[in-house]
């Protein structure tokens, strides 16, 4: 039986927000940080893996060194990840154990979750896509070798050659075979509650990112899309006595409208830090 709820938890990024400056609201140095990322050609990707799993009990190899998949997860995703892909589009299930009998150190939850995952966003944009039934049969097949592993106390990349020797026998791969095609709705399944899931979480996250309105009534992000390019880029990289400067360069109407706005917004919350407060306040003097 597969424990489909390994698959249950979700991985969250938010480096940005360690950058974040006091006196910037958040979700809008989100945007502002991933806006200056796309201009740059740089935009930062978000994780490929993005259902986790919960963690299981590892049989050490006898030296005691850890299996690669678990010692460095996004090492081993970044080393294997075309060999998963390709694994994952091999379309005949018999040419698929042959890519595993050649390469079993794919045999890891890291594939197999990197698989769902792969099947949940397909599933997201269209859910009767093609692929997710073969995603799922080779989900099953790396499960299959897996929970023969741990029954006989080997990590799975050692045992892909005894499992598949053992499927010579015509009862027991008939067995195998038709267990696998039996447990493929049930994944199919998974993916289809998981593609609902994701779609709400999704939503939510969206709406729980949405800037909300300054105390002054305006939107953080009209403001910092009306700004002058010079001033985001103070914002940006932080820098006050860069701020500063740019103001005394701005007519001084102006400069006063562009950081009153920046307050109504939430942009700019100089009570945040009384420093900052008075360094900002210095354009008023010039």
């Amino acid at each position: 039986m597969v424990d489909y709820s390994k698959w249950d938890d979700i991985w969250v990024e938010s480096d940005d927000d360690a950058d974040c400056p006091k006196n910037i609201e958040k979700y809008t140095w989100r945007r502002l940080v991933q806006r200056k990322r796309r201009e740059e050609g740089n935009e930062k990707k978000e994780p490929e893996l993005t259902d986790a799993w919960n963690s299981t009990t590892v049989n050490q190899v006898k030296d005691g060194s850890k299996i690669e998949a678990k010692k460095d997860p996004t090492e081993y995703l970044n080393k294997y990840k075309t060999e998963m892909d390709h694994f994952g589009d091999i379309e005949d299930i018999k040419k698929a154990d042959g890519y595993l009998i050649a390469k079993p150190h794919l045999v890891e939850e890291l594939t197999e979750g990197y698989l769902i995952s792969k099947a949940i966003d397909l599933a997201i944009i269209n859910k009767k896509d093609k692929n997710l039934k073969r995603l799922s049969e080779r989900c099953l097949q790396i499960n299959s070798i897996i929970k023969a592993s741990e029954e006989a106390k080997m990590p799975p990349s050692e045992s892909v050659l005894i499992f598949y020797k053992h499927l010579k026998n015509p009862e027991t791969s008939k067995l195998h075979y038709e267990q696998i095609k039996k447990q493929i709705p049930e994944i199919m399944e998974r993916i289809a509650v998981r593609r609902k899931e994701r779609m709400k979480e999704a939503e939510k996250k969206e709406e729980e990112e949405m800037a909300p309105l300054g105390p002054g009534g305006l939107d953080p992000t009209e403001v910092l899309n009306s700004l002058p390019k010079e001033l985001q880029e103070c914002f940006m990289s932080k820098d006050i006595q860069k701020l500063q400067d740019v103001l005394k360069r701005i007519p001084p109407q102006e400069a006063e409208m562009h950081m009153k706005r920046c307050v109504d917004s939430g942009l700019w919350v100089p009570n945040n830090a009384d420093q900052e407060e008075d360094e900002a306040d210095e354009y008023t003097d010039n």
